[in-house]
């Protein structure tokens, strides 16, 4: 592990196993690690049986990356530094760009390990074409959020969506006013015991949330364009 560098380290999603030999290395030999949550990251490393002695944890979230990234090029540059959040890839829907930024633009060097997302496990499993997708994250909560459903309607591409168990019905429901010839694949909490994907029309998804299904954990929306040519159509 390079000193003036740092590293992007996915955590599991769901199940612990998921995480790489070479992430666990990192982790262990780092001075410093910046994390989303401190609870979280603690116990996430005693799973892992990860030494926690002489490592410096510092809080990175939302809420201050802004003013946060700076110092922490300032301070520790010098120092072996890795980046996690409670899950996932850093920098996903998650607190890390800022970061990253500010990094390559004191030029030193980032080093992002290939891991654990929730994009790529969906899109693979929804059955939607895969040749060309945009992700878009989290739909805005308020501002803007009828135009993005817009512009998800006028693609041809496949989409991929983060939606909260808090937001999902909603979200479904206004979707289904605006999208037209789109086919809908809902993943519920990946790599998890209960890890369910349904597929169907934005009504049947709906009926089965609200009837057979409980509304828990993180889920991914998936939306197919239906006229889309597969990849492989003309093989």
């Amino acid at each position: 592990m390079k000193k003036k560098t740092l590293y992007i380290v996915p955590t599991p999603i769901g199940n612990i196993d998921d995480i790489t030999i070479r992430s666990i290395n990192i982790l262990t030999s780092s001075d410093i690690i910046i994390v989303e949550n401190i609870q979280h990251s603690l116990k996430l490393f005693n799973l892992l049986n990860i030494n926690i002695k002489n490592k410096k944890f510092i809080t990175y979230n939302i809420n201050n990356e802004k003013y946060k990234s700076y110092n922490i090029v300032k301070k520790y540059k010098n120092k072996k530094i890795s980046l996690i959040s409670n899950a996932g890839t850093p920098g996903i829907s998650d607190p890390g760009f800022l970061l990253i930024k500010e990094f390559i633009k004191q030029k030193i060097n980032i080093d992002c390990l290939p891991g654990a997302n929730a994009i790529i496990p969906s899109l693979i499993q929804s059955g939607a074409p895969i040749n060309e997708f945009i992700f878009l994250g989290f739909l805005p909560k308020k501002k803007n959020r009828k135009s993005k459903i817009e512009y998800i309607n006028k693609q041809k591409k496949t989409i991929i969506l983060y939606e909260s168990p808090y937001r999902l019905i909603k979200t479904l429901q206004e979707m289904k006013t605006i999208l037209k010839q789109k086919k809908i694949i809902v993943c519920k909490e990946l790599t998890k015991k209960f890890s369910e994907t349904i597929r169907g029309s934005i009504d049947e998804i709906i009926f089965l949330l609200q009837n057979k299904m409980k509304i828990k954990g993180e889920f991914v929306i998936v939306i197919e364009h239906v006229k889309n040519k597969h990849l492989y159509d003309n093989i």
